[in-house]
């Protein structure tokens, strides 16, 4: 038992570490994932707002100087006085309040700022702390007009240059140029010099995580700051021996901000870029992906998980111990009470009386328990009635003995009588040969009842279709008189309408000759001149008159036919009336011949089932004839095998002896039953 248990529970123990580990394990993957992009969310969002802040500081230092430059040229444009000391003052103060401005010139086309002088370029720079003015480039030699710097600040724009070193000062410098301009003319060109020694400083001291490291190249990809090269300018990102070159080309061409992963000196790291306003500058920050934290949040998550796991399976542990193995014992040990023949063993109500699935198993176990006193019960009640039973088969036995030697002396006696039956069932047979001949002479006259019927049917459908055609026509017939008698109301309205006209007609008439009177009048006023419109005006009265007959005769016309109209549709009132009625009583022959044809065919009906009634009486009586004959044999048989039977009686007699004998065997078995049925305890 304690062997059993141990297994079952190592079973179920075990399905429930493994279960766990899986899903802790599934957990510990999510939450590294999840932890993973956090932590790298949390790196880029960094390194995207480290960037945009340096880069917006760097901006702003060169858009002070862009500003400079672009009021100095202005200062030229607007001052045509040309007066050198207020240009070389307003240089003075750019330059010592920017320490970014080196240097700085004025550089004008040929007699556009002084009259018949070709070169115009004083240049400004620092030495030990004071601002020297040098004419070296104002000359054939200087030709500051070949320089790119000149040609590009002839533009509409401020233009940045790309970095260079000052081949004296060994300084990295940057040259913003923009355009002087008067009467909308570009006549010059002004330079500020910016250094990047300062801003070089600046980068190289950005603190990007522990091992990140920050560069700026130009718009070609030269380096400008890199503190693993020891003099940047010139060295191309391009050209680098290092991973950082295979993502050079994408970082050169791209002119939006970006955010990539990439490896530098085999190990991974987030690349993140920006320009640097217009300046054509781009700034370049990294940072380790070992910095993340990833890793160490990996291995937290799988401490933390770990430790859940195991609480969990200790927690797993007494719930199976409290709530499974104590309910399992109890169940066992109540099987083992009912195997042995305890079935007076009780389980406890604390077992019975859950309501979960173990409370199920205690009432089944209970009921089962029960079930098996009742039916112990039943069977030793059964073996002492079985031993009774027995003792009185015993019994029965000798008197069926008695009781079989009476049967064979009656069966003698029956087969006697059955030799007088089989004689009368032959003249029964007989008597019922003559009665079937009678029916089947019935049974042909009522087929040929069937037949007539049938043509009478027939012909009453034939009237019925007739009376259908009729009713049909009468319809039609209707029909048309309906349409007719529209035709002949819209005819009526019509010659109403007509009326009407020539009612209007009447009127223009008199009017006509009403007017042609007044012309009349008037032409004879006019005497000689007016003969010719008086001969009109009389012709004009004559039309009118005759007019005016027309229309009299047209309403007399009307009239006339209006009469006719209003008869005619009375006549096909008097027409629609007659054909309705000859409709109903034709609908009413109709429903009479329905009636006869639904008589008729019950009758057909009628006859039908006694034609079948009286050919199944022919088939019965040809079937007792058969059956007679039958038992006529039987009988002859009944009365060979009495005699057999009464041998067979014999042979019962022995038989009873044997079921006695019998009888006592069982008795014996009923109380070895009993026996064993005691076993139990109910």
């Amino acid at each position: 038992m304690n062997v059993l248990k141990r297994s079952l529970f190592v079973k179920l123990m075990s399905c429930l570490i493994l279960a766990g580990v899986i899903i802790f394990g599934i957990q510990i993957v999510i939450s590294s994932t999840y932890y993973g992009d956090n932590m790298r969310n949390e790196a880029e969002n960094y390194l995207k707002e480290k960037l945009r802040a340096e880069a917006g500081f760097l901006n702003a230092e060169l858009l002070i100087s862009e500003t400079a430059s672009e009021n100095i040229a202005a200062l030229v444009s607007n001052d045509k006085s040309n007066d050198e000391s207020l240009l070389f003052d307003y240089f003075e103060t750019v330059m010592q309040s920017n320490q970014m401005i080196v240097g700085g010139g004025v550089w004008m086309e040929p007699g556009k700022y002084v009259e018949d002088q070709k070169y115009y370029g004083p240049f400004l720079y620092l030495d030990n702390d004071s601002i020297v003015v040098s004419w070296e480039y104002s000359d054939q030699d200087g030709d500051y007009f070949q320089y790119e710097w000149y040609q590009d600040g002839l533009g509409d724009e401020s233009v940045w240059s790309e970095p260079y070193v000052d081949p004296i000062s060994k300084v990295p410098m940057i040259t913003i140029s923009s355009p002087v301009k008067r009467n909308n003319q570009t006549i010059g060109v002004v330079t500020l010099d910016i250094g990047l020694d300062k801003m070089q400083e600046h980068i190289s001291g950005l603190t990007i995580g522990e091992n990140g490291q920050a560069f700026l190249i130009s718009y070609q990809g030269d380096f400008v700051v890199n503190e693993a090269i020891e003099n940047p300018m010139g060295t191309k990102i391009t050209d680098l021996e290092s991973s950082l070159s295979e993502v050079g080309d994408l970082v050169v061409s791209d002119r939006q901000p970006g955010l990539i992963s990439t490896s530098i000196d085999n190990e991974s790291n987030l690349l993140s870029y920006q320009e640097v306003g217009t300046s054509g500058l781009k700034l370049i920050l990294t940072l380790p992906e070992s910095e993340l934290g990833i890793t160490q949040s990996v291995i937290n998550s799988s401490i933390i998980s770990v430790v859940a796991m195991l609480i969990f399976m200790l927690i797993i542990y007494i719930a199976i111990k409290k709530l499974i193995l104590k309910y399992l014992k109890m169940a066992v040990e109540h099987a083992e009470k009912v195997a042995a023949g305890n079935l007076k063993a009780e389980l406890p109500d604390e077992f019975v009386q859950r309501e979960d699935e173990f409370g199920r198993l205690g009432s089944s176990l209970k009921n089962m328990t029960e079930n098996l006193r009742e039916i112990i019960a039943q069977i030793q009640s059964m073996a002492q009635r079985v031993a009774t039973y027995s003792e009185e088969l015993s019994v029965s036995g000798s008197e069926v003995g008695k009781a079989a030697e009476e049967v064979g002396t009656a069966i003698q006696t029956v087969a006697d009588g059955a030799g007088n039956q089989s004689m009368r069932l032959e003249a029964t047979a007989r008597n019922i040969n003559g009665l079937g001949s009678e029916v089947q002479g019935v049974e042909k006259q009522a087929q040929e009842m069937n037949r007539v019927s049938k043509e009478v049917l027939e012909e009453i459908k034939n009237g019925q279709n007739s009376i259908d055609e009729s009713i049909d026509q009468i319809s039609e017939v209707k029909e048309d008189t309906k349409e007719v008698g529209v035709v002949i109301e819209r005819l009526g309205k019509r010659s109403e309408e007509i009326g009407k006209i020539v009612e209007l007609i009447q009127n223009v008439s008199n009017q006509t000759n009403l007017l042609a009177l007044n012309a009349a009048i008037e032409a004879a006023r006019a005497g000689e001149a007016g003969k010719g419109f008086s001969v009109v005006a009389d012709e004009i009265r004559k039309l009118a008159e005759e007019s005016s007959k027309a229309t009299v005769n047209i309403d007399e016309l009307i009239s006339i036919i209006q009469k006719d109209v209003n008869s005619a549709v009375e006549k096909m009132g008097t027409s629609a009336d007659k054909v309705n009625q000859s409709s109903v009583k034709i609908n009413e022959n109709g429903a009479i011949f329905d009636r006869i044809s639904q008589e008729i065919s019950h009758l057909i009906d009628t006859i039908f089932e006694s034609v079948e009634k009286i050919h199944q009486v022919a088939e019965t009586s040809r079937s007792i004839e058969s059956e007679v004959n039958t038992i006529n044999g039987i009988s002859q048989d009944f009365a060979e095998n009495s005699e057999v039977v009464a041998a067979s009686s014999e042979e019962q007699i022995a038989s009873t002896e044997e079921i006695v004998s019998s009888a006592k065997k069982l008795t014996e078995m009923a109380e070895d039953l009993a026996q064993t049925s005691n076993k139990f305890t109910i």
